[in-house]
């Protein structure tokens, strides 16, 4: 009897036990989840990292390609099998890759990959004539049930950090002819005579929380999604308050 079952990104996998029939969705769901990994990991890292990961899910896409469908009857071939542990491996190598640049709660990160690692640590690849066994297919089945969790925490902990670097120092640069009128929770009218300069979101100032309005020769109205900073002549900041 199965031991249950997991979803990952809406695939099923089936934790089997001793006695269960292979199934042809044991193997098919392995194919059927590759691209969601490659996809999700894709849309989901930073720029930043996806150079790190590129080439481990690379090799994931032509393991794709490489894996064939199977149906009810066909038979188990070692290469399905070894096909899936590769998978699992190149999933591992780019985790491994990611560590280094998990930040806070990276104990629970490296805990998954642990996880994972344990999972198929005593597999081997399969030779002609070798038996696949439940035990082999259920390692397989947890390795790639943990894989959602890993991404997960890791982005849980790179968001962390995230908020606390600030945006490039200059985001725009306008010029204002006359003054400056904060529309928001402090209602306030601040004189400027130089330039404004618009940072990222995550400054230490009040936040803007409305829009941002420069009466100029031509009243232009600038959206403001951030928070701003005021710089004088001299770049005394004299922030809104």
């Amino acid at each position: 009897m199965s031991l249950g079952e997991e979803y990952v990104w809406g695939v099923k996998l089936r934790l089997v036990a001793p006695g269960d029939v292979i199934e042809p969705e044991d193997h098919n769901n392995v194919k059927r989840l590759i691209p969601l990994i490659t996809s999700n990991y894709r849309a989901r890292l930073p720029p930043n990292l996806l150079p790190v990961v590129e080439p481990y899910l690379n090799k994931l896409s032509d393991i794709y390609r490489r894996m064939r469908w199977v149906a009810r009857g066909d038979d188990v071939l070692s290469d399905d099998f070894n096909d899936r542990l590769e998978a699992c491996r190149a999933i591992l190598d780019m985790e491994a890759q990611l560590l280094p640049y998990a930040r806070k709660g990276k104990e629970e990160v490296e805990r998954v990959y642990r996880a994972q690692e344990m999972a198929i640590s005593g597999l081997d690849e399969k030779r002609f004539g070798d038996w696949v066994r439940a035990r082999d297919q259920f390692a397989i089945a947890h390795l790639l049930s943990l894989v959602d969790d890993f991404l997960d925490k890791f982005m849980a902990s790179m968001a962390i950090d995230v908020a606390l670097e600030p945006y490039p120092t200059y985001t725009y640069e306008l010029p204002v002819w006359t003054r400056l009128f904060l529309k928001g929770c402090y209602n306030r009218e601040v004189p400027i005579s130089s330039r404004l300069f618009l940072k990222g979101c995550y400054s230490r100032e009040p936040p803007i929380t409305s829009r941002l309005f420069l009466k100029d020769s031509y009243s232009r109205e600038v959206p403001i999604s951030s928070r701003l900073f005021l710089k004088a002549c001299y770049n005394d900041e004299v922030g809104g308050v």
